[in-house]
């Protein structure tokens, strides 16, 4: 009961008043509360209320709303359903559980980003998947109705109390806990409207949103409170040797039970086995407990038996079907006497025992060796020799009973042997039967068991025995297509008739071909080529007996042609028909019938069409030889170049046995010959010039040339020369090698005219050439060494050579330069008079005319330019007295006496270099 305490003031007058808790009333149609614009935004959302249904159009009833239609909807809560509208679209959650009339219930819907839900009574009863944001309206909020566009079918009839609107999306506990009253709301984050309806509209938890009544509203009682689900515990009710009798409770007397979640039952006596067992109990609306039930165990009486001894294999086992201490029951699984098993006894019902369980064990040595049943050797060998796998061997001379044989026993070729297995006292029940060969391999023959190192020799083993290879090579007309383990398949390139392929195969030892079993005949007949049309016939080794004592029409007296009976047939549907009548051979049609059988005829009988086909043979243990030999190679003969003494063996491999014969080469290696590791020559050599020591030398271009270089090939300088030398016809595979230096020293380099100055009385070691260690001489050949301190003198030559300081090798040639000398230095005359007397006319420059890539520049005592020209040649081009700038003077006037300054700049090609002459001028100026 919700009861609130108001304390009213007034005058001087103080009273209490007790408020006891209401609920909404509405019976009439527009009647509702609205509670203004109560928008929520964003992606979280919890509406939820109690109600109390008191007429069946309820399926439509807004108990709070805030919409029109889908399109303008931020919420709306009914008892059937909980809509919203987001940013990505409009989402109806259909409440799945029905209310029933006249009741009370706790109602909410909740969205949160992700998914929007419906619990009713605290128990989620639907969700589905839903994303966006709230869409929001100027719709006021109303309960009980919409508020805009009011509509009477929409109208609640009934009761509405504990109406919540927030923000945030709450959890089912969070629902479950507070249906029926909600603790501290102020204090509840995301509560956003709060309607108790105990006399008033208020919103309780803000001084907004407060309600305002549309219609004749009236309060009714508090809803009642809504207990939450609960299990309260369980009764053992009775037992078994095994289980337990459990009755399960709860708070509500329609739940429903079960043991795995998914089959729920509304009886909750449950039969239990002793431990822990899970069960889970369902409200009518949906919410599910889930428990473990830990219960206590039941006493067995545990079975006691004697243990039963181990057992050879395949001997007989017996189990009581009593035990010791009297409990009857069986034992699982089937007993097994081959195979070490552990047995479980369940007692029989009513017995209340436990389970029981013995091992009896079989001892291993049963188990028969395993191993090939027919084995090859290479030379005489004992029983100890023989491979199979197994405990504790033994090797008898007969299938069963006969004689042990010693290890030491030598092996006969083409006998039987057995083996058994034992272990302890038991030995294996079956022997595993070997039949010996003993293989007779040659020896391997040489071309030469001598040779020079590199030489090429021919090693081979040969076989007496006939080889598949050698077979095909006798029959060229045969076609080998498929081989199977020992039996190689041929078919013959000429179409025949039955008869005469018979005749032939017995010519040349092969049979025609036998169908054993379906895996060889698929296997040969998917190897069988293609002959580039359909329909070709191929015989068989089949055929019928005219003369056998169950010859009949069709289908009587078929044999192979070894005599041995039909233990296998594939004839085509309806085959064999004898339709062309003395159709007695067997033949298969590739890609028309397929692997099935066909009987035919002769031509000498009838006029078939299909008479003559190609047969097919097969051949059976054929000596293959297979070859490994120390080299890799895999032919009969190998053609190796031993470069050192070498031991070869060869694998033959034949009929599964493998021997190895072996032989040495003995390889005589002639060393390389011997010399110095450099040589070296001044200027020109050959190859004769090279020294070495050794017989029957021959020399050559690299390590692995084959050409030898003849004595007067030309020596290349730092090259790399090879030398072998031949003893007792073996040339050495070895190689000296010596490297070869020519010096050839260079001759020097440098301008053939040199050109220097007079004036710097310069000597022989100023001439300019490139080159080490120069001599200068006075001839071109021969001729006196010239002091490098001597005067250069004009117009004469001069002959330079390099000398090798190390070698004291020459240069082949020497260089001729001629020195011509200059004289480099200019002299100014630099007095002017202007009077008319012809003299001292001009400035004069003594030698210009060398120097013909020239500037002149006069200044005033101002330092402003008063002249100026280029290629000054004292002649026409010559600086008289007048100004040829203008600016200070006028030009081609005469200038005023004075002191002036000048700069003459002029290429000395003899010397290489831009040289400047600077100087006063002085000019007198009589006019």
């Amino acid at each position: 009961m919700k009861l609130k305490l108001k304390t009213l003031l007034c005058i001087s007058f103080l009273f209490t008043q007790l408020v006891f808790g209401q609920s909404l009333k509405l019976t009439n149609t527009n009647q509702y509360v609205n509670i203004g614009d109560l928008d929520i935004t964003g992606n979280q959302l919890t509406v939820e209320a109690k109600i109390f249904m008191s007429s069946t159009s309820a399926y439509a009833m807004n108990i709070v709303s805030k919409h029109t239609d889908s399109s303008n909807l931020n919420y709306l809560l009914r008892p059937k359903t909980f809509e919203i509208s987001t940013s990505n679209g409009f989402y109806l959650m259909n409440n799945p559980y029905a209310l029933e009339l006249n009741k009370w219930y706790h109602v909410a819907g909740t969205y949160d980003g992700q998914f929007v839900r419906y619990y009713v009574n605290g128990c989620l009863v639907i969700k589905n998947p839903a994303t966006g944001n709230l869409l929001q309206n100027n719709i006021n909020t109303g309960i009980g109705n919409r508020t805009s566009n009011f509509q009477e079918f929409e109208q609640f009839f009934g009761s509405i109390d504990e109406v919540r609107i927030w923000n945030v999306c709450r959890s089912e506990n969070d629902i479950k806990n507070n249906m029926n009253t909600l603790p501290n709301p102020s204090t509840q984050v995301g509560l956003k409207g709060y309607y108790k309806f105990n006399s008033n509209l208020l919103n309780e938890i803000a001084n907004i949103n407060h309600g305002a009544a549309v219609g004749s509203i009236q309060y009714d009682n508090e809803a009642t409170s809504i207990n939450t689900f609960n299990y309260t515990g369980y009764t053992i009710l009775s037992s078994t040797c095994s289980q337990y009798t459990v009755e399960l409770l709860s708070n509500v007397n329609t739940a429903q039970y079960s043991l795995n979640g998914t089959n729920y039952s509304t009886s909750n006596s449950l039969t239990i086995s002793p431990g822990n067992q899970n069960i889970w109990i369902r409200s009518p609306e949906g919410c599910v407990i889930q428990s473990v039930l830990n219960l206590p165990p039941i006493s067995l009486t545990t079975p006691a038996f004697n243990q039963i001894a181990p057992i050879c294999s395949g001997g007989t086992i017996s189990l009581p079907l009593t035990s010791n201490n009297g409990i009857t029951g069986t034992w699982s699984p089937a007993l097994n006497n081959t195979a070490t098993t552990t047995y479980t006894f369940t007692p029989n019902n009513g017995q209340c025992g436990s389970t029981a369980t013995m091992t009896i064990s079989i001892l291993p040595a049963v188990v028969a060796p395993t191993g090939s049943s027919t084995q090859f050797f290479c030379s005489s060998t004992t029983i100890s020799d023989l491979v199979v796998t197994g405990n504790s061997i033994k090797w008898y001379d007969a299938a069963t009973g006969g004689n042990l044989i010693p290890s030491t026993t030598s092996l006969v070729n083409g006998n039987t042997y057995y083996a058994s297995a034992s272990s302890s006292s038991c030995e294996s029940l079956t022997r595993l039967a070997v039949t010996t060969t003993i293989e007779n391999i040659p020896e391997i023959t040489a071309s030469a068991t001598e040779v020079c190192i590199g030489d090429q020799v021919n090693l081979k083993i040969n076989n007496s025995s006939q080889s598949l290879s050698q077979f095909q090579l006798a029959n060229p007309d045969l076609i080998l297509f498929k081989t199977i383990g020992s039996h190689s398949y041929f078919y013959k390139n000429q179409a025949t008739t039955w008869p005469g392929a018979k005749i032939h195969g017995d010519q040349i030892g092969a049979s025609m071909y036998i169908i054993n079993d379906a895996n060889e005949e698929l296997s040969v007949y998917n190897a069988l080529p293609s002959r580039g049309n359909d329909g070709i016939q191929y015989w068989i080794g089949l055929y019928q007996d005219l003369s056998s004592s169950n010859y009949s029409e069709p289908s009587g007296g078929w044999k192979w042609v070894d005599n041995s009976p039909l233990q296998y047939t594939n004839w085509y549907t309806g085959e064999p028909n004898n339709t062309e009548n003395s159709e007695n051979f067997g033949q298969i049609e590739w890609n028309v019938f397929g692997m099935k059988w066909n009987d035919a005829g002769d031509p000498s009988n009838n006029s078939c069409g299909c008479t003559t086909a190609f047969p097919i043979y097969e051949i059976e243990n054929l000596a293959t030889y297979s070859y490994l030999w120390s080299t890799g190679e895999t032919t009969s003969s190998i053609n190796p170049k031993p470069l050192v003494t070498t031991t070869y063996w060869v694998d033959v491999t034949t009929n599964e046995s493998t021997c190895r014969k072996s032989i040495t080469i003995t390889v005589k290696n002639t060393p390389a010959p011997t010399g110095a590791a450099k040589q070296q020559f001044c200027n020109d050599s050959t190859i004769a010039a090279l020294a070495v020591n050794g017989t029957d030398v021959k020399w050559f271009a690299s390590a692995t040339g084959t050409t030898a270089l003849n004595n007067t090939t030309a020596l290349v300088n730092e090259t790399n020369y090879f030398a072998t030398q031949t003893i007792d016809g073996c040339e050495s595979t070895n190689r000296f090698q010596t490297t070869v230096s020519i010096v050839k020293v260079p001759t020097p380099k440098g301008d053939e005219i040199q050109k220097f100055c007079l004036e710097e009385n310069l000597v022989i070691s100023n001439l300019i050439v490139t080159g080490n260690s120069i001599l200068w001489f006075d001839a071109l050949t021969n001729g006196m060494t010239i002091d490098n301190a001597t005067l250069l003198q004009d117009n004469t030559t001069y002959y330079a050579t390099t000398i090798d300081a190390a070698t004291g090798c020459e240069s082949l040639q020497r260089l001729a330069v001629k020195v011509d000398l200059f004289k480099c230095n200019i002299t100014a005359y630099n007095l002017i008079t202007i009077n008319g007397n012809s003299l001292n006319d001009q400035l004069t420059f003594d030698d210009i005319s060398y120097f013909q890539d020239n500037s002149v520049k006069i200044y005033n005592r101002y330092g402003k330019l008063v002249w100026e020209t280029s290629g000054y040649d004292n002649m026409s081009n010559a600086f008289k007295g007048k100004a040829n700038v203008s600016g200070v003077y006028m030009k081609d006037s005469f200038l005023p006496s004075g002191t002036y300054f000048f700069i003459l700049v002029y290429n000395n090609t003899f010397v290489d270099k831009q040289t400047e002459l600077t100087g006063y001028l002085q000019i007198d100026n009589a006019n």
